[in-house]
């Protein structure tokens, strides 16, 4: 029995003239584009189940679909929309700071005799201590709840953050092209730093004036200590300036925009009549330095010239006045510590190193003292003699 060993002839005419016979032909051909609807984002694989990054997914998309702008010009517009929507909490939160900073000034004094109970672990005295600045702050209305009802930001910043980050993996079509200005593709971070830089300084500027309430433009309500005060005035920006240039454009965008609101709400927020318009507790103002008397007119005090006062200070810019904001917190950083030192010492019964100074000083003054004195008595016995 022979076996045909003949192999098989194919002829091209079995396979349809359109069959795509190439791996090439089948990946570029077109696939049908998907029409922006409501569930758009979602039907493209991002769906974040419920939370603050589906709540900024579903703003974004319907500010994208409704308005039909540009996903710049939609990523802007849904940060004014979060800001405009939390601006009863800002506003609140402005009132509870000037009613805080109304009542600082009593406050102070308890916080440093609980501080100093603290140190000793006087438990008894820093309950007491407790109740009364409670008390106090009841009197003066003031709500912790309300004072720091804006944190809300921090979970939708960072579902706005998940979101376009997720988008950007994608991309979602439209957002390469849908920039402005030298920032085209959203989907690439910032080539000129301009966007990081930007929120940098202003995150910077909102800080600084920390003195006058930052954000919620209330002075004297600021209760953090000189090293927590820098942390927050230039380490952070810092630390923001590093990580948002390798972050996509469109991210940048949004904290951009998110910091020129804040920016602008702490401006606004330390206007008496923007306060008063809108019902905010007045900031208190700060004590006159000069003695009330009924008299006016102008005394003119002979001052010998002095290295400090023969030319006027020069303006420091923001280089400058940042590296003196430095030195004076460091040098109230340190004070602090010497002052926290001098208590626990003072606590256990032992003389502080400032009053062992002192000590030190008083003995070498008396000692020399002394020896002037037995010279002095020695030379009029000599006198006498002769």
């Amino acid at each position: 029995m022979s076996v045909d060993t003949t192999p098989l002839q194919t002829s091209p005419e079995i396979l349809p003239d359109d069959w795509a016979t190439s791996l090439d032909n089948i990946v570029s051909s077109d696939l049908p584009a998907l029409e922006e609807h409501f569930g758009y984002l979602k039907a493209l694989g991002l769906d974040y189940g419920w939370g603050p990054t589906a709540f900024i997914e579903y703003l974004l998309e319907h500010v994208h679909i409704w308005t039909g702008t540009p996903w710049w010009a939609s990523i802007v517009l849904s940060a004014f929309v979060v800001r405009l929507a939390l601006f009863k909490l800002n506003v609140n939160a402005a009132d509870q700071a000037g009613r805080l900073a109304k009542a600082t000034p009593q406050l102070k004094p308890i916080q440093e005799k609980a501080a100093a109970a603290r140190a000793i672990q006087d438990t008894q005295t820093m309950l007491a201590l407790s109740g009364q600045a409670k008390a106090i702050m009841k009197a003066e209305g003031v709500s912790y709840l309300k004072l720091f009802g804006p944190v809300i930001q921090v979970p939708l910043g960072y579902g706005t953050f998940r979101l376009l980050q997720g988008m950007t993996r994608l991309p979602v079509p439209g957002l390469d092209d849908g920039g402005l200005l030298w920032i085209r593709d959203l989907t690439i971070s910032d080539p000129f730093f301009t966007l990081p830089l930007a929120t940098s300084l202003l995150m910077y500027f909102t800080f600084k004036d920390g003195q006058k309430g930052g954000e919620t433009g209330a002075s004297g309500t600021s209760s953090m200590s000189p090293g927590m005060r820098i942390t927050f005035t230039y380490g952070l920006p810092m630390l923001s300036f590093c990580f948002m240039s390798f972050w996509p454009a469109c991210v940048q965008l949004t904290f951009a925009t998110t910091s020129v609101i804040a920016f602008g709400t702490s401006m606004l927020f330390r206007n008496p009549g923007t306060r008063a318009f809108l019902g905010i507790s007045p900031l208190p103002t700060p004590p006159s330095m000069q003695p009330s008397t009924p008299y006016r007119g102008v005394m003119n005090v002979y001052q010998p010239p002095s290295s400090e006062n023969a030319a006027p200070e020069k303006p420091k810019g923001v280089i400058g006045g940042a590296v003196a904001d430095l030195k004076g917190a460091a040098k109230q950083v340190l004070g602090q510590a010497r002052d926290m030192q001098d208590r626990k010492a003072r606590s256990g019964g032992r003389l502080t190193p400032g009053e062992l100074r002192r000590a030190k000083a008083y003995e070498e003054k008396r000692k020399r003292e002394l020896e002037t004195e037995k010279w002095e008595a020695g030379g009029r016995r000599g006198g006498g003699g002769r």
